[in-house]
């Protein structure tokens, strides 16, 4: 928060806050349209990943996404998602449902990582910006690649080679716990990246156009400067509600070198957290809070 203020303070002497508007309005229409389809594509992949051992609407997918959403708000790398979806399931259910939300979560977390190497490629190469390094873009490349080998590891296989084994004592829990849990083939597990990329470019996108409505701005080179925000604020653990603070911070590092200005910086940040997290979060407690006191009553 200091450094915030420190770079907000500088800003301050050279331009007011007054002065602040949105060279093209028409942009900031298109970032809030953008934002149910970036949430409904999150709820069609949580339908996917559901549909073999719960039936349900893509309408009532969203409920659950925005629950999710709701709980993320207060807890620590956003695991709160998890727990806010697999809650909206039946007995029977909660089991496979945290596989499914492993998955489908796995999948955004690739998607991110893969952008973010491709931004510190661009800049490593193209800007030589002191941020990057070769050492950096190395370790990234093996979590990656490690990330890749566990999303697609063969869980079916595993599953049957434990069935045919005459397994006793706590391998056979073990055999039976594997084989409950929703086995993905290969080609959900595609069906899952597919819509993880969609999505991630989606609001990245909307970012981009939110920085763009303050003023003009290489497109792509702002989407890849972005995409290292991303990256960043997934490798930095925090809650929904402290990334007002770190994400603000970060994205004033990343974009310092830039004809962005700070205040413009920190209105598009906060912007697009309050568009993409704090609304959907309050739909969330809206379909959250009508359960709770059914329960209660």
């Amino acid at each position: 928060m200091g450094y915030i203020y420190w770079h907000l303070s500088d800003a301050l002497k050279l331009q007011s806050w007054s002065d602040l508007h949105f060279e093209s309005p028409e942009l900031l229409i298109l970032v809030v349209l953008l934002m149910p389809i970036n949430w409904l594509l999150e709820a069609k992949k949580w339908q996917i990943l559901t549909e073999k051992f719960k039936s349900m609407s893509l309408l009532k997918a969203l409920r659950s996404v925005l629950v999710g959403v709701y709980f993320t708000m207060f807890t620590p790398n956003r695991i709160g998602e998890g727990i806010g979806r697999v809650q909206q399931l039946g007995p029977g259910e909660k089991t496979r449902g945290t596989y499914a939300f492993l998955v489908g979560s796995g999948a955004q977390i690739l998607a991110t990582l893969i952008f973010g190497l491709l931004g510190l490629i661009y800049f490593s190469l193209m800007t030589k910006e002191t941020w990057t390094s070769p050492m950096l873009t190395i370790k990234l490349v093996l979590v990656i690649v490690l990330g890749i080998v566990l999303y697609t590891f063969p869980l079916q296989k595993t599953s049957q080679n434990l069935q045919n084994s005459n397994l006793k004592g706590w391998r056979a829990a073990l055999s039976k716990r594997i084989t409950s849990l929703q086995e993905y083939g290969s080609a959900i597990k595609a069906k899952v990246m597919a819509i993880s990329f969609l999505r991630y470019v989606i609001f990245t996108l909307q970012f981009t156009l939110l920085i763009h409505a303050f003023t003009s701005v290489d497109l792509v080179e702002t989407f890849l400067r972005i995409s290292c925000l991303y990256l960043a604020s997934t490798l930095i653990p925090t809650f929904a509600l402290s990334e007002i603070g770190i994400r603000e911070g970060v994205a004033i590092f990343l974009f310092s070198n830039t004809q962005v200005a700070v205040p413009e910086i920190f209105i598009a940040t906060l912007g697009i957290w309050a568009i993409n997290l704090l609304v959907p979060a309050l739909l969330g407690a809206f379909f959250f809070v009508p359960k709770t006191s059914k329960i209660a009553s």
